[in-house]
């Protein structure tokens, strides 16, 4: 695992969620990406990416408290904002390495 405590500038954060660039949300993620610290984590095991999103159950948190009521999401998610979901993954093993190598390019 590795672990990087980082603060993303607003053109930081919108380069991360470039692919959501023309969403309602895109400006929400932004701003809210950008408005502090965060922790970026790099975890590896067989397959990653599909155990950690079990881990954090649905982007909407509202959907996670209700079907999903021990996920992360469902405990440290804001339901009253859909962007403020606490937890950011990959969506796919493509995302991954891109993301990875956006938040530990060394």
């Amino acid at each position: 695992m590795y672990k990087r405590h980082v603060t993303l500038t607003p053109e930081q954060a919108s380069e991360f969620y470039q692919e959501q660039e023309g969403s309602p949300l895109f400006p929400l993620l932004v701003t809210y990406m950008s408005s502090g610290p965060l922790v970026a984590l790099c975890l590896m095991r067989q397959d990653a990416v599909s155990g950690w999103k079990a881990l954090m159950g649905p982007a909407d948190t509202l959907e996670a408290r209700q079907y999903y009521p021990f996920s992360l999401r469902a405990r440290f998610g804001d339901p009253n904002h859909q962007h403020k979901n606490a937890l950011h993954g990959s969506d796919s093993a493509e995302s991954a390495v891109r993301e990875i190598h956006f938040f530990f390019p060394e």
